[in-house]
């Protein structure tokens, strides 16, 4: 006995090469180095029989394998044992979705190789399309890269804006049957020319349709005389002192056709009677419409705020706005502001101007809304001009606004600023101004007019300002823009005289060439800005009048001057409207 004891002691004490060994079988409750605890490379801390220096997942009793090393065991957790960057699968596709599977949920797709959101494997016709998935035709190009009508545009871009700015029917290669297939049609879907339109003394207002070339037919008149309708009779007996003074022509209801609102005045020496403000739209039917022929109906026999001067869409709903400058001044400017008019889509049936209420609850056409407070950068000015077209400076797909100052009547410098739209009809209010027109080598007379557009072709927004009768009377300078690592500014190395509309005249004071009036517009659609203005072309504030069109080059400068209309005994050579596009067109060819 006592020589078993002997062996089994000498066993326990000695081990294979003269060091202490783990060589007991079972499970320990006492380790082998006599000191009473278990063996640290045997703990098993969930109880899975698996030692943790085996188990992958030592706290899970179900689990113990993570063959991929990704931190997700085997057993239960793991879909994708064999790859470390998934572990779902939770359609069973035997593709995991972390990484692995575009369509999770579809056990029979798991790739979206263009990132459309549509699966390639079954649902998507062109899998390299991202703006498309369907190939009605099997040809092998997405439903909107085809040109189902021939006209020489895609599918999916009659269907939006996009590059041409405009809207027509991917079916019908001449959406309004004027004869001009859709790519080249500025609107194709309003078959008649678009117009300009003037102030007149006859209780009506003069139309001039446009040839698209630069010229216009002769003037016809158009509107109830007077403002009398039968939805209008309080001008009813004929009230011979109602004038049409202010016209917007635009696309009011959004249907690609020309459009324009009027407003009313029962009585122009008082300032302070309501006006009216007027709805005229044509049939965009060539079959039963024509040129010349307009409907007109009342909106508001009310209105008693100026609706502005700015027209664009300031908030990004693809519907025409306008932007009213507001300015509080005794004698120089103390306070100023800017109110929008977001269009509501209702001038069809809409009874009222505005609303102030955002709900709009009695369906009025614009929403009123403060846009921007710019007393800071205007107080104590002489004067403060805003440009008539809204661009987007700064590439993030909002419209900008530009303004000047200007300190006195006479030859000043004048800052310009530009204000960045935030997309919601707000915007934001500088600190600093871009830069001073008529200072250093750049102007070389005040300004009463600020065009704010792409004129020289470059996509990037440009300035044209002036037209005074001080210093250069009548000249107008152009200030291209530029964008260098992303920032936007203008190039003063690039400035030059782009108009001079009194060309006689090159040093005076109180001399004709004022035109508060000028505008841009591409009226012969060669795809490059024209301006447009009146003025006084004999004295400075006094008729007789003019209205000239000038064709752009599309490089800031300009073709010499096109009469378009002369008033030999009143001043509404400045008192026209032209139209004024969602965005500007291109033609696709």
């Amino acid at each position: 006995m006592a020589f078993l004891v002997f062996f089994g002691l000498a066993a326990f004490a000695c081990s294979p090469g003269g060091s202490e060994g783990n060589n007991d079988a079972g499970t320990d409750t006492l380790n082998n180095q006599n000191d009473g605890g278990p063996d640290g490379d045997d703990v098993d801390t969930d109880g899975d029989g698996v030692p943790d220096s085996l188990d992958a997942c030592p706290n899970d009793i179900n689990q113990w394998t993570d063959a991929d090393g990704d931190g997700v065991c085997d057993e239960i957790d793991d879909a994708c044992p064999g790859d470390i960057t998934g572990w779902t699968d939770a359609d069973g596709d035997g593709h995991c979705d972390e990484a692995d599977d575009a369509c999770p949920d579809d056990i029979n797709q798991w790739t979206d190789a263009d990132g459309d959101g549509v699966c390639d494997e079954v649902d998507d016709d062109c899998p390299t399309d991202i703006n498309g998935w369907v190939d009605s035709n099997g040809d092998g190009h997405c439903d909107g890269n085809d040109d189902a009508d021939g006209d020489g545009v895609r599918n999916a871009e009659e269907e939006s804006y996009g590059a041409d700015c405009v809207i027509s029917n991917p079916y019908k290669s001449d959406t309004d049957g004027d004869g001009i297939l859709d790519g080249n049609d500025p609107y194709p879907r309003d078959p008649f020319p678009e117009y300009i339109l003037h102030r007149n003394d006859l209780g009506t207002i003069d139309l001039m349709l446009s040839n698209r070339d630069g010229t216009f037919q002769a003037p016809v008149e158009i509107a109830a005389p007077h403002g009398c309708t039968v939805d209008a009779t309080h001008n009813c007996p004929v009230n011979t002192n109602y004038r049409y003074v202010a016209f917007y022509v635009s696309d009011f209801d959004n249907n690609g056709s020309v459009d324009f609102l009027a407003v009313g005045d029962s009585d122009t020496a008082n300032a302070s009677n309501p006006l009216d403000l007027w709805y005229f739209y044509r049939s965009n039917d060539i079959t039963t419409g024509a040129s010349t022929v307009f409907t007109q109906r009342l909106v508001d026999s009310s209105l008693d705020v100026s609706l502005g001067s700015l027209i664009a869409d300031i908030n990004n709903d693809n519907r025409i706005d306008l932007v009213h400058l507001s300015v509080v001044k005794p004698a120089n400017i103390t306070e100023a502001y800017f109110y929008s008019f977001e269009n509501t889509g209702t001038v069809l049936t809409a009874t009222c101007a505005y609303t102030t209420d955002p709900l709009n609850p009695g369906g009025c056409l614009f929403i009123r809304r403060l846009a921007a407070t710019i007393t800071s950068l205007v107080f104590d000015q002489w004067n403060v001009g805003l440009a008539r077209d809204a661009v987007d400076i700064d590439g993030d797909g909002f419209r900008d606004l530009a303004i000047y100052t200007m300190a006195n009547g006479g030859d000043v410098a004048m800052p310009v600023y530009v204000l960045n739209g935030f997309g919601d009809g707000t915007f934001n209010v500088p600190t600093t101004a871009y830069f001073s027109h008529n200072s250093g080598s750049c102007g070389s007379s005040p300004a009463n007019s600020i065009l704010f557009a792409d004129f020289n072709d470059d996509g990037v927004g440009d300035i044209i300002m002036g037209f005074d009768d001080d210093g250069d009377p009548g000249s107008a300078w152009f200030y291209p823009g530029q964008v260098n690592s992303g920032v936007f500014s203008f190039n003063f190395s690039g400035c030059f005289e782009a108009i001079d509309i009194n060309p006689g005249n090159e040093n005076g004071s109180d001399q004709p060439g004022v035109s508060g009036s000028a505008r841009n517009f591409d009226f012969n659609f060669d795809g490059y800005q024209d301006v447009i203005l009146g003025w006084n072309y004999s004295s400075a504030w006094a008729a007789p009048s003019e209205t000239l069109l000038y064709l752009g080059n599309g490089d800031g400068t300009f073709q010499p001057a096109i009469t378009v209309r002369d008033f030999p005994t009143t001043t509404y050579g400045a008192s026209f409207a032209t139209p004024q596009r969602l965005c500007t067109w291109f033609p696709i060819h």
